[in-house]
């Protein structure tokens, strides 16, 4: 069993209980393509013939500060790439159901927003990703809809109920 097939359980409500084990970490299957989407209309016929088509979609955001190098110093600029209202998007990956990863160039692909916008939005795609929150505050804070997300940091969380946290003493 796949932490892929433990999220689709999970969605799924499964029934089987609160203590199963969890299986060990297997190799993932190799993906069918990587792909690093720079074309606006690469992007646009990848949106139509995988990403519309997908079930489950796994979505990871790569964040920078804003602004020039040269003008700001380098931790302000590591603070804004963990802020929604002064980062940027630079890259968002996306795995499909089907093995396909496209990794999204944002700033070469100025439409993306429009062009990934109804996928995101679409509640009859899953989207899973770990720390969704993160991710959900920077699609949000552009203007996008976001829907049915599965987080797998909080799912670990609720799985693991508070048994291997580490007192401080």
């Amino acid at each position: 069993m796949t932490y892929l097939d433990i999220a689709r359980k999970a969605l799924a409500g499964s029934d089987e209980p609160r203590d199963a084990p969890v299986p060990p970490l297997e190799s993932p299957a190799p993906a069918r393509g990587l792909r690093h989407i720079t074309d606006p209309s690469e992007l646009v016929l990848i949106v139509d013939s995988h990403l519309s088509r997908a079930v489950l979609l796994g979505l990871d955001l790569e964040t920078c500060g804003g602004g020039d190098g040269a003008q700001k110093a380098h931790k302000a600029q590591k603070d804004a790439a963990l802020d929604p209202l002064r980062g940027n998007i630079r890259l968002l990956s996306l795995a499909t159901d089907e093995g396909d990863v496209f990794v999204v160039n944002c700033d070469a692909c100025p439409n993306w927003k429009d062009a990934l916008g109804p996928v995101l939005a679409d509640v009859n795609v899953t989207k899973v990703a770990h720390n969704a929150k993160f991710d959900m505050q920077f699609l949000i804070d552009r203007g996008l809809s976001v829907a049915n997300f599965f987080d797998t940091m909080l799912a670990a969380q609720l799985l693991d109920s508070g048994q291997n946290l580490r007192r401080r003493d």
